[in-house]
């Protein structure tokens, strides 16, 4: 009798616990993603804008523009590093486009924005067998910099 109620307690125990936890998982707040991205590339946290394409920090003269995009095959999530008017990088998080899923793999794609005046439109170059999914980034590149432009400058 002793160790059915020892185990009814440990189970009880076990469910409290883990009670208290998801309580504590749901309060807390969840780590800010694009903020820490923003330090990790610009150094610090910096102004946070809301665009209708996703956050913009702004540090000194550069500007941080997230995206997330619908691609062919899933979202496309990457950020616009500009400076000076200019781009100066782009950053992709998450893309799976491509009969590999790598499409967006070779550094050249996003090498060819570097120093292209932050407006739309910008020609991205076309990469062979993701035609489509060249057109889409491109797309959510120049829906981004419009929001910017049209909010900000």
């Amino acid at each position: 009798m002793g160790l059915v109620i020892t185990r009814k307690r440990d189970r009880l125990t076990t469910v409290a616990i883990l009670a208290v936890i998801l309580l504590l998982d749901l309060a807390w707040p969840a780590p800010d993603r694009e903020r820490q991205i923003t330090q990790s590339l610009l150094g610090a946290d910096g102004e946070r804008i809301e665009l209708k394409t996703g956050p913009a920090f702004r540090v000194g003269s550069r500007w941080l523009l997230f995206f997330d995009h619908p691609g062919k095959v899933g979202p496309i999530r990457g950020a616009v590093l500009v400076e000076d008017d200019n781009i100066h990088s782009l950053h992709l998080f998450e893309a799976h486009e491509g009969i590999n899923r790598d499409a967006f793999a070779d550094p050249t794609l996003v090498q060819s924005l570097a120093g292209l005046p932050a407006k739309a439109p910008v020609e991205i170059d076309v990469i062979t067998g993701a035609t489509i999914s060249s057109q889409m980034l491109a797309d959510a590149v120049n829906e981004t910099l419009v929001q910017w432009r049209s909010t900000v400058r």
